[in-house]
């Protein structure tokens, strides 16, 4: 490279190359990469945001600047001439790590079948779905993989693609009154294995906490997992008490602060007693919990134990839970095959394109991780149930 600063475009046509021969998963700083090129922000961000506007970056809040197409495909792709027979699409409510390794899986399988990628993302709101659904169709795509945004209303443009016959993968939940096959992890088993795994460890007062979706009882994945919790219980001759199942009951379908959430969280623990366990419902749940009961004073696992849902990765939440970031291997955790998810997902919606018969639901198993956060309860709580 000559010592003379390299414009936006240039910058853009080198981290292309770069991305193409796989060096990032996330792009550096705009700090770093003001310092590498020597030039100023504006040349940096307008280089990021072309990329942004060509499919290769996404911008996520606090994570930086992900890498959205995966260096397996082909260099033609980047450098813009697609040469493809079809054109899938990808939605997902936002890009993070979770839903960053079923894009891996997809891209995976479609690497070998010449299938372009093109990816959205709804923000985790119908409105940004709907947008993201008929922006792909204009484009358009041969088919579709999306994973639902959280609420109660299925989407009329999911319903009117699916009543059209168009080729459609539902991802990680499915929708009432939408009837495209949908690739799933097996929500319930996962939670009913966590109960089962604490009943047996002697807890019988254990709470289901899904406080950070305002949509709990409406999002099909949460349901399952607090079917599940409820037959853990049942089959361990413990009389389920709705009262330990804690959710997000503000009357409204904004989603709160995390704060928010460990504050109700907090209020919730002082108003109960003898409470030995939590499953959290999900990833942030989890750390809810964790972040909670050490606010509160209780130790993880001498006082209380928690099993979390896909609490391996806890890099998600480092900025709003700094006390607890450095323990994100040792929560005893419920994980999904997320690779293993995009793979089946691309797969039924090759096979839908080419006008193959699938079957309606494919179901992933999930195994359970142990970690050091859960152990028996202490001899005080047991003494309260002799």
């Amino acid at each position: 490279m000559t010592k003379q600063s390299p414009s936006y475009q240039k910058i853009v046509e080198i981290l292309k190359q770069e991305i193409r021969d796989g060096q990032y998963e996330r792009l550096p700083s705009v700090a770093s990469l003001t310092s590498r090129f020597q030039v100023g922000a504006y040349s940096v961000k307008k280089a990021l945001e072309m990329l942004k506007e060509q499919g290769i970056v996404t911008r996520i809040p606090r994570r930086g600047t992900l890498v959205t197409i995966n260096s397996l495909q082909s260099s033609q792709t980047l450098a813009g001439n697609i040469a493809t027979d079809k054109t899938i699409g990808v939605i997902f409510p936002s890009l993070d790590r979770f839903t960053q390794r079923i894009l891996n899986g997809i891209l995976d399988t479609v690497q070998s079948h010449d299938i372009q990628v093109v990816v959205g993302l709804s923000r985790n709101t119908h409105h940004g779905e709907t947008s993201q659904l008929k922006r792909l169709t204009q484009i358009p795509v041969d088919g579709m993989i999306v994973f639902p945004a959280e609420g109660e209303a299925y989407n009329e443009e999911l319903l009117r693609l699916t009543i059209g016959k168009f080729p459609l993968v539902l991802v990680d939940r499915w929708l009432e009154g939408v009837t495209a096959p949908y690739v799933a992890a097996n929500h319930w088993n996962g939670a009913y294995d966590a109960a089962k795994y604490l009943t047996a460890l002697g807890h019988r007062r254990i709470v289901g906490v899904s406080l950070n979706s305002p949509h709990s009882w409406h999002t099909q994945s949460l349901v399952e997992r607090f079917r599940g919790i409820h037959d853990g219980l049942v089959d361990s001759q413990i009389i389920p008490d709705p009262t330990l199942i804690w959710t997000n009951d503000r009357q409204t379908s904004d989603w709160l602060p995390v704060a928010d959430e460990i504050a109700m969280f907090e209020e919730r623990v002082r108003n109960r007693g003898n409470i030995t366990a939590f499953i959290g419902l999900s990833t942030v749940d989890t750390f809810i919990i964790m972040q909670g009961l050490e606010n509160l004073g209780y130790r993880v696992p001498q006082d209380m134990s928690v099993v979390g849902f896909d609490t391996w990765d806890l890099t998600e939440c480092t900025e709003s839970f700094p006390s607890i970031s450095q323990r994100c291997l040792q929560i005893t955790s419920v994980c999904q095959n997320e690779v293993l998810l995009g793979k089946n997902a691309a797969n039924v919606l090759i096979r839908l394109i080419n006008r193959q018969s699938v079957e309606l639901k494919t179901i992933i198993a999930t195994r359970l991780m142990m970690g050091i956060t859960s152990t028996c309860p202490p001899d005080s709580h047991l003494e309260s149930f002799a």
